[in-house]
């Protein structure tokens, strides 16, 4: 069970108050061509920057995707983060660089399971980048590529550096 809040970036960016509404978890058959996962602020950053030049470049639309995660403790309704935090945090990582002619929609998933949220959303096709530190030892946004990427995706992992150099 997820719940979804779906706000395209570029058509609602003047409303106020944000929409929550219950659906159906996306079917594979509903492609995402290019999508970023959020991470971390710093990789997240660098992984739309990257995307949103690949985008642009392709004509296609770029969808920032943030699962979060509720714990079972409580209902599904009731994220420890508020929506509206996340949303306006979404809207300013968005703000943060010009996107041109690319667009960008937000998806905000409440869901328990952040891999099965991403792996019902992401078709095995699409194109999906991941932000995050480089160590040498495995970080969870490097396992997180690396779990997308056995479920068929094609993962394209973004140091957080390049996004502070470029």
């Amino acid at each position: 069970m997820a719940l979804w809040w779906n706000n395209p970036f570029v058509s609602d960016m003047n409303r106020e108050q944000p929409v929550v509404e219950r659906r159906p978890v996306r079917a594979h058959s509903e492609s995402l061509p290019l999508a970023v996962v959020f991470t971390t602020v710093p990789g997240t950053l660098a992984a739309l920057a990257r995307a949103g030049r690949l985008a642009q470049d392709l004509d296609f639309s770029l969808t920032l995707l943030i699962p979060q995660v509720v714990p079972y403790q409580v209902p599904i309704t009731c994220p420890p983060v508020a929506i509206e935090h996340t949303w306006q945090m979404a809207l300013s990582l968005i703000s943060g660089f010009a996107m041109g002619a690319c667009d960008v929609s937000v998806h905000i998933c409440l869901c328990r399971d952040r891999l099965e949220c991403l792996s019902r959303l992401i078709s095995p096709r699409s194109i999906v980048f991941v932000g995050g530190r480089n160590s040498w030892w495995r970080r969870p946004e490097q396992n997180l590529g690396k779990a997308l990427r056995a479920r068929g995706c094609e993962v394209t992992f973004v140091r957080q550096q390049e996004c502070q150099h470029g």
